[in-house]
């Protein structure tokens, strides 16, 4: 049985992707910084943007069996008016792209070694360009000016 490991999956599309890959018969390792999700089934706290946090998921994951799937689901966004501070658009862009970016790239660069192992596998990225409904064609709201 192969381990499908999803960050994000504490609610919303990464809890229904958790979901759906039980279904189809893998073990999965759901991770989120809330702390409701340990509420399932291998859940654990864990935070995409800190290395440390990405390389116990994977050591918790490859405990569970081989890893042959990875889904880079988490996501964040801040409120950042274009008129906000220099201070907060710069702190919020740290952490959007620590999580959005960053958080792709450490989770993706730690599984591969063990996909490689098991023979193979998939890295799914979930991305989106817009965080609310766009005010008109192909902008977003003043108040998402860094998402």
């Amino acid at each position: 049985m192969s381990v499908a490991i999803v960050s994000g999956a504490g609610r919303g599309l990464g809890k229904a992707f958790a979901e759906r890959l039980r279904k189809e018969g893998h073990i999965v390792l759901p991770f989120d910084i809330d702390p409701s999700i340990e509420e399932q089934t291998h859940g654990l706290v864990a935070d995409v943007s800190k290395r440390d946090d990405v390389e116990h998921i994977i050591d918790a994951a490859a405990a569970l069996g081989p890893i042959k799937i990875v889904v880079n689901n988490a996501a964040t966004w801040r409120r950042t008016p274009v008129n906000s501070s220099w201070e907060q658009a710069l702190a919020d862009w740290d952490y959007i792209m620590d999580t959005n970016v960053l958080g792709v790239l450490l989770l993706s660069r730690a599984s591969i070694p063990h996909l490689v192992k098991n023979g193979g596998g998939h890295i799914v990225n979930i991305s989106t360009y817009y965080v609310l409904p766009a005010k008109s064609s192909g902008t977003n709201q003043p108040d998402t000016d860094l998402y």
